[in-house]
């Protein structure tokens, strides 16, 4: 796909420390604008461990140049973030987020983001060099609600004031760790939208008359 090579490349400086090259699609060109709007030029697919916008485009479409028709639609712009990533990614992203210090064994790190804790040990812990809590708490209608508004005070609360100071009673909550928040993050990448085959080809001979406009 030749006149994709015109779009520019930018430095990006990956969580390894490397810097790569990689083609700057944050300029979004018009050309995907027309076929957004339409629903049925698309098909959704879940993710799979080890996908990749080219190994899609190549199964898909019969070509790895088109993974950009692929990127675009679902708003991604760095694999990294915008990606979901693999169980080894992943692993290794959570230890370089909640890691203490190089020095925290990853078995003390993996404790600290998987705690949740009970209603006995007020959901806290000592886990190596810091207090360990969850992420945050949920009520069976999915509703999120902060550590401080279900422990304070040494102790579980079970009712809360409003803004015109009436009390109400708290549902029941149940904890959620790191671990799983972050996991509901990635696992939310995994539904895309991917062009039909000929709505592809129509894109891609769109780019074309842009890019060599």
């Amino acid at each position: 796909m030749p006149y994709f090579n015109e779009f520019p490349y930018i430095r990006y400086q990956f969580p390894d420390d490397n810097i790569r090259l990689i083609k700057n699609l944050s300029i979004r060109p018009a050309v995907v604008n027309d076929f957004f709007d339409e629903r049925s030029n698309f098909e959704t697919y879940t993710i799979q461990d080890g996908d990749t916008p080219e190994t899609l485009s190549y199964d898909i479409f019969g070509e790895t140049e088109l993974h950009w028709a692929i990127m675009l639609p679902n708003n991604v712009l760095n694999l990294y973030e915008d990606w979901p990533k693999t169980t080894a990614q992943f692993d290794a992203y959570l230890i370089s987020k909640y890691q203490d210090s190089d020095s925290e064994p990853e078995s003390v790190t993996r404790r600290y983001f998987e705690f949740k804790g009970t209603a006995d040990n007020l959901y806290t812990s000592r886990i190596g060099a810091r207090n360990a809590r969850p992420h945050h708490f949920e009520d069976d209608d999915d509703n999120i609600y902060p550590y401080d508004s279900v422990v304070s005070g040494g102790q579980t609360i079970s009712s809360f004031n409003d803004a015109w100071g009436r009390t109400f009673n708290r549902p029941s909550v149940s904890p959620v760790s790191i671990f799983e928040y972050e996991t509901e993050l990635n696992e939310a990448k995994r539904n895309i939208l991917i062009p039909k085959f000929a709505v592809a080809q129509r894109m891609k001979a769109q780019l074309r008359d842009l890019v060599n406009a």
